[in-house]
């Protein structure tokens, strides 16, 4: 069990206080910011405390750190804590949900989280300070580089290469054999076929705006429009009560 200080005070740092609370023999015992945007004395019931002095009054060599903020600046200010926490000593803590799946042998790194419904397939690589939200797929012998932000539902198939600096968005699927190169960002829904150039974002097409309203297109979303193009239409029966 390590005793933990979070950096952050987002909704983030609280979700990942619930999870290491209920979900890791870890304990959390405070949460850290830089000094200009200490506003409050507590958060989640316990102290913030200023970052520059956080080894004066909890020292690395008897606390750990994860750092929790999110994907801003393409994941570089998280990046930027990370180092400078590691500078000042600090050991990082990682976090696999006890209902995600990661089989024997895979890597993960320091400062990486990998949070429930996710798989990380036999022969996978996630490297440091890496986000693997809701139900990720990292497939068989893909690597996921340092600083790389996962969206929930995520799919890397087979020997899939994702750069450093990446985020991807939710339901992103990458196709096997492709590398995604560093500091790339891939939309939501976006399919990616193809290696990609670094630094680029790839968007899909947006969902379309028809011009007549929901309650103009009924027959569209009723079962009966689904019907087989086959099926026989009922017999009328003819005068007199024959149907032959």
């Amino acid at each position: 069990m390590a005793k933990v200080i979070l950096f952050g005070i987002t909704e983030m740092s609280e979700m990942m206080h619930f999870y290491l609370t209920h979900d890791s023999p870890h304990q959390v015992v405070a949460f850290t910011v830089d000094e200009r945007y200490l506003d409050c004395e507590s958060f989640c019931g316990l102290p913030v405390l200023p970052f520059e002095t956080i080894e004066k009054t909890h020292p690395p060599t008897d606390y750990e750190m994860g750092v929790l903020l999110g994907f801003r600046e393409v994941n570089r200010l998280r990046a930027r804590k990370y180092a400078e926490a590691k500078a000042k000593g600090y050991r990082f803590i990682s976090y696999i949900s006890s209902k995600a799946i990661a089989w024997p042998g895979v890597e993960v790194g320091e400062n990486t989280f990998v949070f429930e419904q996710s798989v990380l397939m036999p022969f996978s690589k996630v490297g440091n300070d890496v986000f693997v939200s809701l139900g990720c797929l990292v497939g068989h012998h893909s690597t996921v580089a340092d600083h790389t932000f996962l969206s929930a539902h995520v799919v890397l198939l087979g020997c899939v290469n994702i750069g450093g600096y990446c985020i991807l968005g939710a339901n992103a699927t990458i196709k096997d054999l492709v590398t995604v190169a560093d500091s790339c960002v891939i939309g939501v829904g976006t399919s990616i076929t193809k290696n990609t150039k670094p630094g680029q974002v790839y968007v899909a097409h947006p969902a379309q705006l028809l011009p007549k309203p929901s309650s103009q297109l009924s027959n569209w979303v009723t079962w009966t429009a689904n019907m087989p193009k086959n099926r026989k239409a009922p017999v009328k029966p003819k005068p007199g009560g024959e149907q032959g």
